[in-house]
């Protein structure tokens, strides 16, 4: 918030104690932003690759699992 420039010096005080109290409230909001950014982005990550991918070998493991019981059922089928 800036005030209006008057040649006074109280006006031009304030205006530099605002400047200097909204620095730190600014510099929280950035790293608010950027702590969500962050963490909003590794969630969107994990979503979309990490998540399908755990699927997929799951899926191939079962599959694998599969095969490999039917194999020992035909090999003692044979026996």
């Amino acid at each position: 918030r800036i005030l209006i420039h008057d040649n006074t010096n109280s006006t031009n005080e304030k205006i530099f104690m605002s400047s200097k109290d909204s620095l730190p409230i600014w510099t929280n909001k950035q790293f608010i932003i950027c702590f969500v950014s962050v963490s909003l982005g590794t969630l969107l990550f994990c979503v979309t690759f990490i998540v399908p991918a755990m699927i997929i070998i799951r899926r191939a493991r079962r599959d694998k699992n599969r095969l490999d019981l039917r194999e020992l059922r035909r090999m003692s089928d044979f026996m």
